[in-house]
């Protein structure tokens, strides 16, 4: 789904949206309504702001592609400190975000990293 800017704007759909990078396509549609109000508002706010420092980003050629959420699961399995395999278990690593070992994209990465490497240094154990 995307939006033009200006429709995003001033609270309206968007007939076309063009080619844009976006490998699967996108079609019109109202990134605003998916979006509670504070966040459109701040949304609004931001992009007012870079169209004063980079006049043009909020001009037809603008486009609202998607919507990303993140939220953070209230789960977290405990690991030993040195082969990083959850507790109680003989075959499990957890990592990154999902584990609650990071907190983004960058740590969950370096975490990932740390725990490949517990696994390559001490062996799979069965």
């Amino acid at each position: 789904m995307a939006q033009r800017v200006p429709d995003f704007l001033h609270g309206r759909e968007s007939r076309e949206v063009g080619p844009t990078s976006y490998r699967l396509g996108t079609r019109p549609g109202r990134l605003d309504r998916l979006l509670p109000g504070f966040a459109c508002e701040a949304l609004r706010r931001g992009i007012a702001r870079f169209e004063h420092m980079l006049p043009g980003f909020a001009g037809e050629a603008g486009l609202l592609v998607g919507l990303e959420s993140r939220s953070a699961g209230p789960v977290r399995l405990l690991r030993d400190r040195d082969t990083r395999l959850a507790q109680g278990y003989d075959n499990l690593y957890p990592v990154g975000e999902g584990s609650g070992h990071a907190g983004g994209i960058m740590s969950a990465a370096i975490d990932g990293a740390r725990s490949a490497l517990a696994l390559v240094q001490g062996g799979l154990r069965r």
